[in-house]
């Protein structure tokens, strides 16, 4: 543009001469001087077009990466990966103040291929610029092309391993309103215990379809092993573990590629019941140390050989054990159980479902609230960093899981 505009003053001031020679030297440039002004103006508007042009393939190829590591785009559906591809090209050109009529889109393609540790998109696009004065000095068009790469860039094979507290708090009510009808049926908000008259205030909660945490932390697990089957981009990318914390560690499937068959290990998980003394608490410092060392090293995740390594932890955070005498004791999880896993570079993602008040229970008055305000902080500091989530009630629980795979998967960045 500042060459047209030069070129125009150029042409008044000639124009306004009344010299002898200048009229003839003028009338002589007159056509050199108009083709040079359009040929500034037709380059400056093609810098602008190309450079909205390369932004829209860099904005295209980018998002097309991270919808495929989200799952929310299939990388063996060759077409829909280009039909959405081109879509989105074309809408950001839309958006951006582009004279789209002066470019001819020849062609424009991005492929998805799966790397070791993620996956390679390649974008390209081929278009020509159609000048405005160029033919005047016999540049018809002006060829526009680019490619670009991005790759998802930190591993992607995982091991996860899911440590579900089962220990008999978790049959308290899923919400306030299944709460509400537990203490009308049972005179009780908690399902874990045997009332002395007999009835048995789990199967009185079963028998009328009360929701149940322990049932909210199942239902999400599965979910976070159907996001695992549904986004993995190719066989055995993704692996799971499920056991549960009670007074012991039990494993309910060792370390399986077969996620339906740890669905239904998840589904299988029953709450422990008191059966007298200490049998059905939470013993999180021998259940946590004896989970460490089945975990094997931490590695790359850029090999089926080399993977991360991640406990997702699921708990309301208060463990009971007992002493030398047999007495019962309570307290917060201590944090330190944690730190040994973590050095070693295992990430831990903990789902802490609140501990709500019960204030009318004097179980919960003396086991828990003396501890109520260590509960959360303790599991923060337990978690790897962003690995700490909270969840109220049985909606909520199940948003928080999607969370964590997302935290999880969400740990592969996009480098251009």
């Amino acid at each position: 543009m500042g060459a047209g505009r030069q070129a125009a003053n150029l042409v008044g001031r000639l124009a306004r001469d009344r010299k002898a020679n200048v009229g003839v030297i003028f009338a002589l440039l007159l056509p050199a001087i108009l083709a040079l002004g359009g040929f500034g103006i037709d380059l400056s508007n093609y810098s602008r077009q190309t450079a909205e042009m390369n932004s829209a393939l860099d904005a295209v190829t980018l998002a097309t990466t991270r919808q495929v590591v989200s799952g929310s785009l299939d990388i063996k559906d060759k077409d829909q990966l280009q039909a959405h591809a081109k879509r989105l090209f074309e809408a950001n050109l839309e958006s951006s103040s582009s004279q789209a009529s002066r470019v001819e889109l020849k062609s424009m393609v991005v492929e998805v291929v799966p790397v070791p540790g993620g996956i390679r998109t390649v974008g390209r696009y081929d278009a020509n610029y159609k000048m405005w004065f160029g033919g005047l000095v016999g540049f018809d068009v002006i060829p526009i092309s680019r490619e670009v790469e991005a790759r998802s860039s930190l591993p992607t094979y995982i091991d996860f391993h899911l440590a579900i507290d089962v220990s008999p708090s978790m049959g308290l009510a899923a919400n306030a309103a299944q709460a509400g009808r537990m203490k009308t049926l049972m005179g009780c908000t908690f399902a874990c215990h045997t009332r002395t008259d007999g009835r048995d205030s789990l199967g009185t909660a079963r028998g009328h379809g009360i929701k149940l945490r322990i049932d909210s932390i199942k239902q999400a697990a599965g979910l976070a092993i159907d996001l695992a089957q549904e986004r993995a981009v190719e066989e055995g990318q993704y692996r799971f573990s499920v056991h549960t914390i009670s007074k012991t560690l039990v494993e309910l499937q060792r370390l399986t590629a077969d996620l339906p068959l740890a669905k239904r290990q998840v589904s299988n998980m029953n709450l422990a019941l008191h059966s007298g003394g200490l049998t059905a608490h939470s013993y999180f410092t021998t259940s946590l140390a004896a989970l460490e060392p089945t975990i094997g090293d931490p590695g790359t995740g850029r090999t089926p050989d080399s993977r991360l390594k991640y406990v997702i932890l699921a708990t309301d955070g208060l463990e009971h054990w007992g002493d030398a005498r047999g007495q019962r004791r309570h307290g917060a999880l201590n944090p330190a159980i944690c730190q040994r896993m973590k050095d070693r570079g295992i990430v831990l993602l903990v789902l802490y479902t609140t501990y709500l008040p019960i204030p009318e229970n004097s179980a919960w008055r003396s086991m828990v609230r003396p501890y109520e305000h260590q509960l959360a902080p303790n599991l923060q500091r337990c978690a790897s960093p962003n690995g700490y989530f909270e969840a109220e009630d049985d909606a909520a629980i199940n948003h928080a899981m999607q969370q964590i795979f997302a935290e999880a998967i969400g740990r592969n960045r996009i480098t251009r």
